[in-house]
């Protein structure tokens, strides 16, 4: 970095910006990646959540060359609910920040995996069969001896 670059750094003003935001609605067992774009001034990232440095259930992804951080929670519970930031600080210590709310419904998703075998009998209609016991659809013709 050049001298005229350095002094130049230090005049701008670092900046911060969150997305998506507003965050889409969240249930119990989602998972949640936020992004933050932050400028070239930019020397640190820091994240929190409700103005608190530790998340322990996140994992944080930060990339300063790239102007990028990702903070990143699987299967998110309701005490993750709460307002995330993240602040971006140059070499004076000025520091932009972005916040978004994050809201986690209670109510569990209902994964329903159908687990089925037909058995076709092509000599009646009325046997058809439906059985719970594969994930694949799976038709078995048998031959009629009538």
């Amino acid at each position: 970095m050049s001298i005229v670059e350095f002094f130049f750094s230090l005049k701008e003003k670092p900046s911060a910006e969150l997305s998506p935001s507003p965050y889409p609605k969240l249930t119990v067992g989602d998972e949640l990646r936020l992004t933050c774009k932050v400028n070239k001034v930019t020397v640190a990232i820091k994240w929190e959540k409700n103005d608190d440095e530790t998340i322990p259930r996140a994992q944080i992804d930060t990339r300063v060359d790239d102007t990028l951080s990702e903070l990143f929670i699987e299967d998110v519970v309701e005490g993750d609910s709460g307002e995330y930031s993240c602040e971006a600080r140059n070499t004076p210590g000025i520091v932009a920040r972005s916040t978004v709310k994050i809201n986690v419904n209670g109510k569990i998703k209902r994964r329903i995996i159908f687990n089925y075998f037909v058995h076709i009998d092509t000599c009646s209609a009325s046997s058809l069969s439906l059985l719970l016991l594969s994930y694949d659809l799976k038709l078995k013709d048998r031959s009629c001896s009538d």
